[in-house]
Formats: structure tokens, sequence, C-alpha cells
């Protein structure tokens, strides 16, 4: 039913000049009140040589997180799709009958994926060769990336929400904490996950009844750790806070103490920053997942801090340590020079999108997109990308729909933008390169996913 529908709108659907944007879209922006002036949009078939639509495509628009795929295409080609990071351990001392006399140095190169369970092969490789007792401290080596001297919570305000954790070489889970809150008999249980040991949790939850509403929850970081208060309804039952808590070097060492401890390990010292001082082998080394495998969650999932985990990384690796944005940067603006794809409008920021200043055409992304479907590398850049109805930051749009699966889709979000770019095949079996950058009051609502919808719609039943 649904495809005899598509197909009888198909014939209403005249081909539309490449200026001029077919009238669903028209429709769309009308009955959301959104001036067509607002809105940047790149079509064009992979075997084409000229675009079926450009709509202001010349336009320098805020991404959002559409910018990933700039970062991430240039990770691949620059790094190689089985690129890992390391992270290594190196004892400061003498390891005698399981003790080490001295202190354990903890050396990031940047893993944007070191989460607890990676976190924990680290430790369980130290065991592995004996380390049974650290009398000294832990050192962190974070010296891989330079600091990124920026207060996460400039952006919005929300210092303690996860989009808004700032990159660094040493990045456990993400800088983040997941509380997850549940009725206990007759309290509220806070269950944190990692369980840092320096991380005092501060409980005045009150169980109460009635139906399910947490806008009674309040949370807060302060100096001696963190604090729950308010009202918590029972209807509930068990939900998550992602939050960050703790700066990385101290969320570092609380995490290494408590699985440590775990291990039955033990460490008679604290914490202090370092450099290794000499070039010896590490006692143990670590490798991430692949970037292929990685940026899975910097594009399927929009993960900021992964991505700009990526950035630094292409700055220390291709320019030199420690890794900046600046330079991260510098490298991709000499890649995409040495590609022919010249973008004067280009800003990268942070190469994540959660700025304001970005900017790019839909144009220059299109491009960039037909650039990448002739990569050697194509096939990874494209599992990486949310899987239109079915996982992603798509995963509920055109659920049980002829587009369900035929469409590549990353997604940005901002205040006032809305944008989505990547590959579609139609129901003729064609394949399209997709932009549309829309910048205006209000669009991040439902008010752009619409009018996104509408174009790929039209699209898909094109012959």
């Amino acid at each position: 039913m649904k495809r005899s529908v598509g197909l009888l709108l198909l014939l209403l659907w005249p081909l539309v000049a490449v200026g001029q944007l077919p009238p669903p879209v028209l429709n769309a922006l009308n009955q959301h009140n959104l001036n067509p002036a607002g809105l940047s949009v790149w079509v064009q078939a992979l075997d084409a040589d000229t675009p079926l639509l450009a709509h202001h495509a010349e336009v320098p628009r805020n991404p959002a997180s559409v910018i990933k795929l700039l970062t991430t295409y240039a990770g691949l080609e620059l790094l190689g799709p089985n690129y890992t990071w390391r992270t290594e351990a190196y004892p400061l001392g003498r390891l005698q009958d399981g003790v080490l006399y001295g202190d354990l140095l903890l050396k990031g190169y940047g893993d944007p994926f070191l989460t607890p369970e990676a976190f924990w092969t680290v430790l369980r490789g130290l065991r592995d060769r004996g380390v049974r007792e650290i009398t000294g401290d832990l050192v962190l080596d974070r010296s891989f990336f330079a600091p990124v001297a920026v207060d996460p919570g400039a952006f919005d305000g929300q210092a303690d929400r996860a989009y808004n954790a700032i990159p660094d070489a040493l990045l456990v889970n993400f800088k983040t904490i997941q509380f997850s809150l549940r009725p206990n008999n007759g309290a509220v249980q806070i269950i944190a996950n990692p369980n840092p040991a320096n991380l005092p949790i501060t409980n005045r939850l009150q169980l109460i009844g009635g139906g399910c509403q947490l806008d009674q929850l309040n949370f807060s970081v302060g100096t001696t750790g963190v604090n729950f208060s308010g009202r918590y309804p029972s209807a509930c039952g068990e939900t998550t806070l992602l939050r960050t808590a703790l700066p990385a070097e101290q969320l570092a060492y609380g995490v290494f103490r408590d699985l440590w401890q775990g291990m039955g390990g033990g460490l008679s010292g604290g914490w202090r920053e370092g450099q290794l001082s000499q070039q010896t082998a590490p006692l143990f080394t670590r490798h991430s997942p692949t970037l292929a495998e990685v940026m899975r969650g910097m594009n399927k999932f929009s993960n900021n801090v992964m991505t700009r985990q990526l950035l630094l990384t292409l700055g220390a690796e291709l320019d030199s340590p420690p890794g900046t944005e600046a330079k991260g940067r510098a490298v991709i603006e000499r890649w995409l020079q040495q590609q022919g794809l010249l973008m004067p409008e280009l800003v990268v920021d942070n190469g994540a999108g959660l700025s304001r200043d970005a900017r790019i055409s839909a144009q220059n992304m299109g491009h960039l997109l037909r650039h990448a479907a002739d990569s050697r590398f194509f096939p990874e850049l494209q599992a990486s990308m949310p899987l239109l109805g079915i996982d992603g930051t798509v995963s509920r749009r055109f659920r049980n729909h002829a587009l369900t699966g035929q469409a590549r889709l990353k997604t940005g979000t901002l205040r006032d933008v809305r944008s989505v770019a990547g590959y579609v095949r139609t129901a003729s079996g064609r394949d399209y390169v997709v932009v549309m950058l829309h910048n205006a009051p209000g669009v991040q609502w439902g008010v752009g996913t619409a009018v996104q919808d509408a174009l790929l719609e039209w699209l898909y039943w094109r012959p």
C-alpha cells in the first residue's frame, strides 16, 4: 500500500530545476512557517556529473554533527582503518616478588574507547606480568595531547552533560559515569558505573508515589563529590543519568584504584601527573579496537568527545605531539587541498559539530561524500553511518517503510540547526548523495525532521 501511494505521489511530483525545491519539501516548509532561505540542499547521483538539486547549496551553514563525516573520513584516509590507540604501563622502580617498589606510570595516547572493561584489561595485563603491590603513586602521563583549555559549560551551561566532555590523552569511559537510580526497600539506591574510589556520592533522594515525573530530581557536582536530592517516583523504576563528575585525571585514578583493589592489588600512594622521562619498553601495552570499529560510535551515535579525540590524534600523529585542535584542523585542511577539495568557507572548529562557529556549504559536503564514494575505504565509512530505520540516530525514522535500510545518514542537531547528510539508494536502484543543512529558529525540533523526511521520500520514489 505504501509503495503504491509513493508511486502515485511520484506522478504528481514533476521534475524540478536545479535551484527549485520539490513540492513536498516546500509544503513541509510552509506547514511549519519556515523560510526556504534558511535551507541548503544538495542532491547528486553518484553516477552523474551534475546535481539533481542544488538549493542555496553554496551558502556556508552550521552543520552541527554532520561535520563528523569530514573528521572521520579524513581519519580513515590519513591514519588507515587499522589504526589503533595505545595505553601503556611502565614500572618506575624495581619489581620483585609481586611488589613494585616505586611508582607505576600510565601513558595514554588518546584512546576514544577506553571503557571500564577496556581499562580493566590494562590492570589484568599488569597482574599477569607479576604486579601485585605498588608502593608508590600512580603517575598519569597525558602529554600526547595538549590540555584543551575550554570550559565544558561554555557551550550551553550544562558542564556535567556527557556531550560536553572535554578530550584527554587518558580518557576513561568518555569521562562519564552512568548513575543508575532504582527503588530499593523504601529508598532510592544509586549505582555508579564506573565507581571511582575517589568519588563520594551524597544521596538525599526521597522515594515517593505518583506518576513518573523526574522534574523534582536534582543532581549537582560539588567539591566533595556528587549530590542527589529531591524526589524520585517509584513508578519510574530504574532510570539512568550519564554525567561527567570528575576531571579526566581524577577519574582515571579513581577507576584504577577501584578496579585494582577489586583484583586484590595494593596501591600505597595516591596519584600525580608526570611524563615518561626515558624511552624504555612498557611492561604492558593495550591496543584499542581499530579506527574502523571505533568510528561506529562517532557516527552512528554521534559521540562528540570520541570525534574530538580523533581530531587531536590527527594533529599528534601527522604533525607532532602534543596534539591540538589547531594542528588537527591544519592536517585536515592540507589533506583537502591535496585531494582538490577546496572549501574556502570551511570552519572545522573541534571537528565534532558541538560548535556555534563550524561552517560548511551543502555543496562542498556533497563533493566530500562523492569523493568518499570512490575511496578504497568507502565501505568502512559507510558502515560507521546510521542505517535509516534500523540503528543509530535514525533508528526511529522510516521504520517498516520502503526506505528502511535504504539510506546511511549522519544527522546533526543544535539549537536552531537541523542537518543530515549521507547516501540514499532509491526504489529504482540508483545511489545518491544527499545533504540538507537547515539553520532557522526552532528547526531543531520535529519541524526540521519533517522537512528532511519530505526530501528523502521524494528522492526515494524518483525513477
